[in-house]
């Protein structure tokens, strides 16, 4: 039949009186994690090894070279028995367990209340792992296995989470929303390696922000700026479109906050991006703030170094390659063929049922259309209403430098036909588009 389960537990255990009956090797290990813990540490032994009187001689332990006597349990809080004597460790365990003080004795587990777990200590983090005494070895082989998975600094990462967990309460985000968010923070502290090394140089100053693109998704797009800001950065929040194998890129010790805000998704708001900025500025982390493609194309940094202005942040532009330049080359078009196009021409889909936003036609002109892939009827619509030929060639890149990437060509007219795409997507109309070659 199972015995009873063990009650897991951390105690405190600082400034406690504890008693360790010998004074061998294996009693100077249990002496130094009491000692480690803050614990009163009280020895007696009839001998004791060179180790543990040293403890004794610089005043770390009361050591008392004798045998032991009931008088030694007067105010203990926990008794460890470790000799090679079972008689005198039953005695003693029988007198404990009259007095109500837990006991452990060493390689005697029919004799303990409580055992030592194989443990992991980082810092502030502790993880004890126990086999009721069946199998320590065991427990020995799941602590490596675990300590494998932690981050190399899990304690000082564990520590950067505790300041930027009281940060995002202190916001007073909704709560599912602050649920989320520190959710998503607690896998920082288990191990990431970056499939690029942090350069030598740390680019990332204390309390600065830095708003860098990411670029279209091809992690060997970014630049060498956004890559030496990510190897040195504290915290890094990035977009929803940033894919992991850019997030690779970010040094070990950073922490990785989602703040995904994509057309529909009300995960987090521009606003609580701003105050999430500020707040961790202020506690001096250095900030990479990533976003896909160029962060001063439809990336919203105008409202965002607004915000840093007047909370008087520092920050930093890192430009980073543009989603319709990463959709051209995925087409194989040029954008500014001079035979075609004079002028190029930046236009968002999300005001595209409001005819007046759509670009004034020019046969010299290439628009690149940005967020559109769940408009393409209205943008047709709206472009065909404006005066653009209904057989103007257009180009639609959904997911550019991404491994899903997917090229569509059609003439504006048949745009209406073709479903909503998903991927964030790119729409190029010009005269340029029909010059396309295949690969």
């Amino acid at each position: 039949m199972n015995q009873p389960s063990l009650f897991p537990m951390f105690a405190k255990i600082a400034s406690k009186h504890c008693l360790v009956v010998g004074a061998g090797t294996v009693a100077l290990q249990k002496i130094q994690a009491l000692l480690q813990c803050g614990a009163i540490v009280h020895v007696t032994a009839p001998q004791a090894n060179a180790s543990v009187r040293q403890l004794a001689d610089s005043g770390e332990i009361s050591l008392a070279l004798r045998t032991y006597e009931d008088g030694d349990l007067r105010d203990k809080f926990l008794v460890i028995l470790a000799t090679n004597d079972s008689d005198l460790h039953r005695r003693i365990c029988h007198r404990c367990n009259e007095r109500n003080i837990l006991v452990n004795t060493v390689d005697e587990p029919a004799l303990c209340d409580f055992y030592f777990g194989s443990t992991i200590q980082r810092g502030a983090l502790q993880i004890a792992i126990s086999t009721s005494g069946q199998s320590p070895s065991s427990a020995k082989v799941i602590r490596q296995s675990i300590e494998k998975l932690l981050a190399e600094e899990a304690g000082d990462v564990l520590d950067k989470l505790g300041v930027l967990r009281r940060s995002i309460l202190s916001l007073n985000f909704p709560k599912d929303l602050q649920h989320e968010m520190l959710h998503q923070l607690a896998g920082n502290i288990l191990a990431r390696e970056p499939k690029q090394k942090a350069r030598v140089k740390k680019e990332a100053e204390p309390g600065m922000v830095y708003l860098v693109g990411a670029g279209p998704g091809d992690p060997s797009l970014l630049t060498e700026r956004a890559l030496l800001l990510l190897g040195s950065a504290d915290v890094v929040l990035y977009d929803g479109l940033i894919p992991d194998e850019t997030l690779h890129r970010a040094g070990k010790q950073a922490i990785l906050i989602p703040v995904p805000k994509r057309c529909g998704d009300k995960a987090i708001t521009q606003e609580q991006i701003h105050a999430l900025m500020i707040a961790l500025a202020r506690q001096n982390f250095s900030i990479v703030r990533l976003k896909s493609g160029d962060p001063l194309v439809f990336g919203r940094a105008g409202e965002e170094m607004d915000a840093l202005r007047q909370a008087d942040i520092p920050f930093v532009l890192v430009p980073g390659i543009t989603s319709a330049a990463a959709a051209a080359t995925a087409a194989r078009v040029s954008l500014s063929d001079r035979r075609y196009a004079s002028q190029i021409v930046f236009a968002t889909g999300h005001r595209a049922n409001d005819g007046s936003t759509v670009p004034t036609y020019d046969k010299q002109a290439t628009i690149a259309f940005y967020m559109a892939g769940k408009r393409l009827q209205e943008i047709a619509r709206s472009c065909i209403e404006s005066g653009y030929p209904s057989d103007m060639p257009c180009t639609i890149v959904e997911n550019a430098a991404r491994e899903q990437q997917r090229v569509v060509y059609s003439p504006l007219a048949q745009l209406e036909q073709l479903a909503p795409l998903n991927g964030p997507s790119i729409l190029l109309i010009g005269w340029g588009m029909a010059q396309h070659s295949p690969e």
